[in-house]
């Protein structure tokens, strides 16, 4: 929806001519509108993407003489607190930003909890000094901030703070490919974590973070051992989810759908199809290998709308990877992050502002193959054809008839080589090593924030009496952060990149309780996960849609990255890491993920760190 700044000085008037130009940097978030305010020592900067009433009543910052609100995000349930919470006051707007303001107005921090929706938020009261952030559950929306002894900063975007990178916060991606959440590569800087608000006195620049409400906080054990049959569960999702594309389509703007032609894009497709007709479908497809343009045009052809698609060639792929890197803030992970964006320019040309996508299913229903391999790691012993495999087996059944108290260690060690590479949070390894290396690197490396947030996830279950489904289920809690957090910081930074709002309907929070709260027997049976997710989308696709193998949205990088690349030479990496080119061809080792991982960091090196423009960076494969 749009782009938020602010600073607070300490011992200082606020420089709003520094102000306003960071806030300004912030325009392809925002390019309807960009509002200041100044209060003393207080800084806040608004770009507006406008969506719900697209009138200046709707400018930001929001408020009056005493508070005010500069706001990134939707909230989906506004219709419902104004009636319960704020019918004595009279609207003046048509926006959930007024709404949002009452409430805080209100109630404070108090009212976080009641929030439904995807946000972003810093409010201001002039007379108490005090300043509140806050961020939804699942951390759609970016938020990060940067104490210091001069003062405190934040923005929705890394790139718009003052502060400098962290090369020993890199070896985490330099080792798993991946951030640890909280952990990013800058000097001091912090994120509003997920679920959480932080509280800032304006005169002391005294700061504390605390959570509101984290997905933890969901899990209930009356919730899960509700008496429903599975057909009354396949109801409930599907009302569940009817639910939530309707909240997720509010907008006084043009929407749009991402198309993919996976499973979880279709099924809020074709649910949005039976609602409305008119719809504009969008599809990003590339050259090469793994290509879904067939499934994507066949869902569209069933829901009777047309598709709209791009093409990303090899040349291309390279030619934008480096304007994606700046946009990204960070090494870009994915490599479909360049495919996304292309899409995202053909939408904003057609006028489009809001796109719905799948992003969520995966996590909540155990989508991933990783999920059924550890379950099925937990439930069956057979070997993969390999004796040291069975042996391995059959030592760990002993260990735990032995042991029956839930051991995460020994049921992560129970898991083949394939899926090892997954286990970011540190797990793995043989069972005869009691601290694998892989286990003590990753642990280090995130300053044992990794294991705090295992810890608290299995935890979340530790009433069930089934050793095996509590630890699929905190599994699967500690994914829904960990994992989810790079690929919804890819939909923002992609998307807003070219003013275009990303909204993800999986992700509402009365759709995650019901799936933390589900037996794992109704996510994974004999053909993988998402089991009843897959019952609810035979009523909406044909069923060779739905039960189709999982390819996921993605690039054939395997073909784009085909030999070490010159940029390699000499360059950032080789640099930071002390390694001579011979030396990064032997850690590759031959391995693409490898080789792409070290292009992303030279790339974001270059860019970060030796403050090279984008635009004269040249990857020539």
């Amino acid at each position: 929806m749009c782009g938020i700044y602010g600073k607070v000085w300490l011992d200082k008037k606020a420089d709003t001519e520094d102000g306003q130009r960071r806030t300004q940097a912030l325009n392809h978030r925002g390019p309807d509108y960009c509002g200041m305010y100044s209060d003393k020592n207080v800084f806040l900067g608004h770009a507006r993407l406008s969506i719900q009433d697209l009138t200046e009543a709707g400018n930001q910052p929001f408020g009056d003489g005493e508070s005010k609100l500069i706001f990134n995000g939707e909230i989906y349930n506004w219709h419902e607190i104004y009636s319960q919470y704020l019918s004595d006051q009279p609207l003046h707007t048509h926006s959930d930003t007024e709404v949002l303001y009452l409430l805080l107005k209100k109630m404070g921090a108090n009212c976080l909890p009641l929030l439904d929706g995807m946000f972003a938020f810093a409010y201001y009261t002039k007379s108490t000094r005090q300043l509140i952030l806050a961020r939804d559950m699942t951390g759609i929306k970016p938020l990060n901030f940067v104490p210091g002894l001069l003062g405190f900063e934040f923005s929705s975007e890394i790139k718009n703070l003052e502060l400098a990178p962290d090369l020993n916060r890199l070896k985490e991606f330099f080792y798993f490919g991946r951030f640890g959440e909280d952990f990013l590569p800058y000097e001091n800087l912090n994120e509003v974590l997920p679920g959480s608000y932080v509280i800032l006195d304006c005169e002391s620049n005294q700061w504390s973070q605390q959570p509101y409400r984290e997905a933890e906080s969901l899990v209930d054990s009356a919730t899960y051992n509700r008496l429903l049959t599975s057909d009354d569960l396949v109801d409930q999702l599907d009302s569940l989810l009817q639910r939530s594309v309707a909240m997720h389509e509010q907008s006084d703007a043009p929407i749009g759908f991402l198309c993919s032609g996976g499973l979880d894009s279709s099924l809020i497709t074709a649910i949005a199809a039976k609602r409305h007709g008119n719809m504009a479908l969008y599809h990003a497809d590339f050259e090469g290998e793994g290509r879904e343009l067939e499934y994507a045009e066949r869902v569209a052809k069933h829901v009777g709308a047309p598709l709209h698609k791009t093409t990303l060639s090899k040349k291309e792929f390279w030619q934008y990877f480096p304007e994606m890197t700046y946009s990204m803030d960070l090494p870009i992970q994915h490599p479909h992050s360049v495919s996304l964006n292309l899409i995202s320019k053909k939408v904003r040309a057609d006028g489009v502002k809001v796109l719905l996508a799948g992003d969520g299913a995966d996590e909540l229903f155990l989508g991933y193959p990783f999920y059924s391999s550890y379950a099925n790691s937990l439930s069956n012993f057979r070997s993969a054809g390999d004796f040291k495999t069975l042996i391995r087996k059959i030592v760990n059944v002993i260990r735990r008839a032995v042991n029956p108290i839930s051991n995460s260690y020994w049921y992560f060690c129970d898991i083949d080589r394939g899926f090892q590479k997954h286990a970011h949070v540190g797990f793995g390894g043989d069972a005869s090593s009691f601290l694998p290396p892989f286990q003590a690197m990753s642990l280090v490396s995130q300053d044992f924030k990794a294991w705090k947030r295992w810890s608290q996830a299995t935890n979340a279950y530790d009433w069930m009496k089934d050793g095996r489904e509590a630890s699929v289920l905190g599994f699967q809690l500690f994914y829904l952060r960990y994992f989810l957090q790079p690929l919804l910081h890819r939909l923002d930074r992609m998307l807003m990149e070219t003013s275009v709002e990303g909204r993800v309907p999986f992700l509402e929070n009365e759709l995650i309780r019901f799936a933390l709260n589900l037996p794992v027997d109704k996510k994974i049976n004999h053909d993988g996960g998402k089991y009843l997710l897959k019952q609810v989308a035979l009523r909406y696709l044909p069923e060779d849609i739905v039960n189709r193998r999982k390819k996921g949205f993605t690039v054939p990088f395997k073909n784009y990255v085909t030999k070490y690349p010159d940029i390699l030479d000499g360059g950032f990496v080789s640099d930071w890491a002390h390694l001579t080119r011979k030396e990064l061809v032997s850690w590759c080792n031959g391995d693409v993920d490898m080789l792409y991982r070290l292009i992303s960091i030279e790339v974001w090196g270059r860019i970060f760190v030796h403050k090279t423009h984008w635009s004269e960076i040249n990857i020539d494969l």
